[in-house]
Formats: structure tokens, sequence, C-alpha cells
């Protein structure tokens, strides 16, 4: 496997907090793989084991009852899935895609326990992490509670003001994406956002919104 320069360990804040040293022993133990648009990169038949992201970007989604697509989340660039499992738990419902040709790395089981052992304080830089993904999980579950359409939007695009933390947003879904994730079609989404413009509460340029009142859109969903 032809690895580019930077390591992929040094994109994942997990393990930024490591020395180089460190770092390197830890690559050794790193998969890479490409994978096309369109592949999977993991689903619950498959083998158990921590993704990172390199390049690209993959989607994490699981499928409902009727087999419809319900997206939890978008990963790019030093982020990462599937640590839980390294910890015993069983992968029952969730899948990942290549959105794009993307560069994964992953760290297996057996690998992954023998690092927590030699580096103790992973675990706690794992723990905080965890507890962030749960936050996130969280909000997403009340969002998606929001009986109203418009409402889930504003709630999320504050969502993501907080996250980005400035008025000039950007999307990291596409529009199908969206309404996969926010319990609707892409055809409300679009007229929903219509509205909201109309409403001068957001302007829209493609992947970019500008929340031009973020107070009004607050008492949307509080």
């Amino acid at each position: 496997m032809n690895v580019s320069e930077q390591l992929c360990v040094q994109l994942v804040p997990l393990f930024k907090q490591l020395g180089l040293a460190s770092q390197r022993k830890i690559e050794q133990l790193v998969e890479y793989h490409y994978v096309k648009r369109g592949e999977m990169v993991f689903s619950p038949l498959m083998s158990q084991q921590m993704i990172m992201i390199k390049s690209g970007s993959i989607k994490i989604f699981q499928l409902s009852t009727d087999g419809q697509e319900q997206l939890l989340r978008v990963l790019s660039a030093g982020e990462y899935a599937g640590e839980r499992w390294l910890f015993g738990q069983k992968n029952e419902t969730l899948y990942a895609q290549a959105r794009v040709d993307s560069e994964v790395c992953l760290i297996r089981y057996q690998n992954f326990n023998q690092l927590l052992l030699q580096y103790p304080s992973l675990s706690i830089q794992l723990l905080q992490l965890t507890i962030e993904k749960v936050n996130h999980l969280e909000q997403h579950r009340q969002i998606l509670a929001i009986s109203r359409v418009e409402a889930r939007i504003a709630a999320y695009l504050m969502m993501l003001q907080q996250e980005q933390n400035q008025s000039d947003i950007t999307m990291p879904y596409k529009l199908k994406e969206l309404a996969t994730y926010l319990g609707t079609t892409p055809e409300t989404i679009s007229r929903k956002l219509k509205l909201l413009e109309r409403h001068q509460l957001v302007v829209r340029n493609h992947m970019h919104i500008k929340l031009l009142n973020i107070p009004a859109l607050q008492e949307m969903y509080l």
C-alpha cells in the first residue's frame, strides 16, 4: 500500500495528543483501503473494526423497517466511526458508504485493544469523544421529534451554526441526504427552505446558507 506523507492517525483527534514516535507505531497497525464512490465501507455483515477517514467522504446510515435509508451523519477527513464495536458491541444496524472516491484506514479489534493497554490516555480521550458523539445523536433525535418540517430545518441550521461558530454556514449534506437526515423528502426540504427565504430568515446559495435572523429561527422550534 502506497501511504502518502501524512499519517492517517495524525488526522484523527483520538491520536493527536500522542507524540510522533507513538503515532508512527500506531500507524503500523493501520490498514489502508481505497474505496470507490458507492462502495460499502462497513455493514452489519462485516467484521468489527474502526474506520478513519483520510480523504473523501463517507455517509453513515441505517435502514428503516420498510427499507428506506435514514442518514445519521457524514464523515470527512479526520473523522472516524466504529470504535464502540471494538469493545465487543456488535454492529446490527449501521452501514457506511463512500459518497465520493475515498481513502480510509482500518484498525481491527485485537490491535485496538493493544493500543489501549499501551497508551492508557487513549481511553480517556476516547470517552470524551464518545460523549460528544452521543450528544450529537441526542440532538438529532430531538430534531426528528419536531413535528413541522420547517422547524426541523431551523433547528438543524442552528445546530450547524453552533458547530461552525458563524452565521454563514456550509451544508455538509446534499439535498437528498438532508431529507433523509431530517425524515422528509427532497421536495419538502426545497419548498421549506424557499419559505424561510421568503420570510427573510435565510439566504441560500447552493451549499452555503446565511442566517439572517437567528432569534426568529430559534423561536420556530423552542
